[in-house]
């Protein structure tokens, strides 16, 4: 810090640094960014040498829920989905870390900020105490959060090293997975031989660090599904689309079904209605046969994967195209704009 005096010829080092840091959100980032100035300071203090921080306590949120997860069995292929649960894509829990700098001797205290992030979908070699645990399809929301390390004990070395825990994609979030290959054994699957599978939550703490006990990634427990292969003679194949009647209204938007599960068909007859909710458009499922609303309150009309699977069939509902469907010009009507006059110095109509 100046203000310094240069005497003619003299020289003076300037040390600075340029600190960038992503939270969780933008009041988070400046939390974190706080957290990085005061470390990099002491750094500096201590002549660059790194200083540790004693940690006094630690209060980690509860862990985020494990998924719901249905499975359906088909020739040499098995299907899992889940439904969308508020509690688990609403995850927004607060933690809170207490720290001593051995260097000022001071404490502080701040906040672990972990938000949900995705769901993983796992392949195991055992329902018990399995040795193989492979990733086989992480959906996650499109937030720029993608490949997550943080620091893992090695137990061999002695050390913590960094490790990837997850390889996101920002793929956005889906809520069902088609299986037909085995990823510990890199081979097809097989028919009446039983495989092994489990669905997690994640959220994550962007300014977590696992060697003070923070961890960066937070996962729910693993709940591990048995499933095995079976040929059958559906009525329906998965990924089959079922198509619907507009039978009101002139809308031209487009609305369908797509068998996951061929095993929970009912047969009976669904109707895609519309409805205000808090002054937005919304769409909602009802079973005629059985005169029971399935789905109620729904936005999404994107034609994303991002819709819940109902009685085996994912339901979509998807807006028309944007703008007029048509237009017709007729007799001597002129299109014309504001200050259209201008367009006349580039050479250029004034009408159309």
């Amino acid at each position: 810090n100046g203000p310094f005096t240069l005497a003619p010829g003299d020289t003076q080092e300037i040390v600075f640094g340029l600190l960038i840091v992503k939270g969780t959100s933008n009041v988070n980032s400046v939390t974190v960014l706080k957290i990085i100035d005061r470390l990099s300071q002491n750094v500096y203090d201590n002549d660059f040498r790194f200083i540790p921080i004693s940690v006094q306590s630690i209060s980690l949120p509860p862990r985020p829920a494990s998924p719901s997860v249905q499975f359906g069995e088909y020739d040499k292929a098995i299907s899992l989905y889940w439904l969308e649960s508020q509690n688990i894509e609403n995850y927004n829990q607060i933690g809170t870390l207490s720290y001593k700098d051995t260097l000022t001797n001071l404490t502080y205290q701040t906040y672990l900020t972990y938000i949900f992030e995705g769901y993983i979908i796992y392949q195991l070699d055992s329902p018990v105490n399995p040795s193989i645990v492979k990733q086989i399809g992480v959906y996650d929301i499109p937030n720029g959060i993608t490949i997550v390390t943080d620091w893992i004990y090695d137990t061999k070395r002695k050390i913590y090293i960094v490790d990837t825990l997850v390889r996101g994609r920002d793929s956005g979030l889906k809520r069902y997975i088609e299986i037909k290959w085995d990823y510990i054994t890199d081979s097809p699957l097989e028919n009446n031989k039983t495989y092994y599978f489990a669905v997690s939550s994640y959220a994550v703490n962007t300014a977590g660090d696992n060697r003070y006990g923070v961890p960066v990634f937070y996962e729910s427990d693993l709940r591990i599904i048995s499933a095995t292969p079976r040929h059958k003679i559906p009525s329906a194949s998965p990924g089959d689309t079922i198509r619907a009647t507009h039978i009101q209204g002139k809308s031209e938007g487009e609305v369908f079904g797509i068998v996951i599960d061929p095993s929970k068909l009912t047969g009976h007859t669904y109707r895609i209605n519309f409805e205000y909710v808090n002054g937005s458009i919304a769409w909602k499922l009802t079973d005629v046969s059985d005169n029971v609303v399935k789905l109620s309150g729904m936005f999404n009309q994107s034609g994303d994967d991002n819709y819940p699977v109902i009685d085996g069939i994912q339901f979509k509902v998807i807006n028309p195209l944007p703008g007029p469907k048509d237009w017709v010009w007729t007799g001597t009507r002129k299109l014309t704009w504001a200050n259209a006059d201008i367009m006349t110095n580039f050479g250029l109509p004034e009408h159309l």
